[in-house]
């Protein structure tokens, strides 16, 4: 069903009358009696004393509001006017949030690429030589059986933006259309170490605790070699004492110690 336009209301509303009984109306024939002509009764949903009467025309309806008005019920007035204009209900149009896209961040200037979809036929030279300005490639484990990956340095950062944004033809290589992507893996800063003295050991920049170790526990060695040279050393002076007599001045080749003897004491 189409819904009238706004012309078929003005017009509907113009023979219209607002039509108001001193009793509440029970049916359409006490509004009948009232008017003549052709009419159209509109009677509101609950149980009231108003209602519209429609009329064929606006010289129909003039004719009757005249004549209602003289007419009484139970000596009380019939109320009987042009209806009032209903003010136009507009619908709130819903305002879309306009949402400002944030920027896209710009891509870094970078000389490390990825690359992938390398046929496992490829090599590094090949690659280089397709790629031009490259300064190294670098092989990635295998994470797919079929392609290889590779890490690509440039030389020149220009041919690498160059390559990331498709200025520049993505090469084929042994049936295999390389496919390019900017490096995402994380980059490890560097921690300037603090410096500090642990006893024996300066703990600096660069120094890393295996290497603190190693150093103690060469120290420990060497302190643990020299008491071990020493006990030789008193062996070997106490078999000199008791085999030999008289003033002797041996050297020991294995430890580089002069060994003097000491004449055996007379027998008492």
């Amino acid at each position: 069903m189409k819904s009238p336009n706004s012309s078929e209301v003005d017009d509907e509303h113009n023979r219209t009358l607002y039509v108001r009984l001193p009793h509440t109306i029970h049916n359409m024939d006490e509004i009948r009696d009232l008017f003549a002509g052709d009419i159209q009764i509109k009677l509101p949903r609950q149980s009231s004393r108003h209602c519209h009467v429609i009329f064929s025309t606006v010289e129909e309806k003039m004719k009757n509001l005249k004549e209602v008005r003289k007419k009484r019920i139970n000596d009380k007035h019939i109320i009987a006017c042009p209806p009032k204009v209903k003010p136009e209900i507009y619908k709130k149009k819903i305002e879309k949030k306009t949402t400002i896209p944030s920027p896209k961040p710009e891509q870094k200037i970078t000389r490390i690429l990825y690359v992938t979809n390398i046929n496992q036929k490829t090599k590094a030279n090949a690659i280089k030589k397709a790629l031009g300005s490259c300064k190294s490639v670098t092989f990635l484990d295998n994470i797919e059986k079929d392609v290889k990956q590779a890490i690509v340095r440039f030389s020149d950062p220009q041919r690498a933006v160059e390559y990331l944004k498709k200025e520049r033809p993505w090469p084929v290589l042994d049936g295999n259309q390389l496919v390019i992507k900017p490096d995402t893996r994380k980059q490890k800063k560097k921690i300037p170490g603090l410096k500090m003295w642990d006893g024996d050991v300066e703990i600096t920049d660069g120094l890393k605790l295996d290497e603190i170790n190693n150093t103690k526990d060469t120290k420990e060695a060497a302190k643990k070699k020299k008491i071990h040279v020493q006990n030789d050393v008193n062996i070997q002076l106490h078999l000199s004492i008791s085999e030999t007599s008289g003033l002797t001045d041996d050297i020991c080749a294995d430890c580089h110690i002069n060994i003097i003897t000491v004449k055996r004491a007379t027998q008492q």
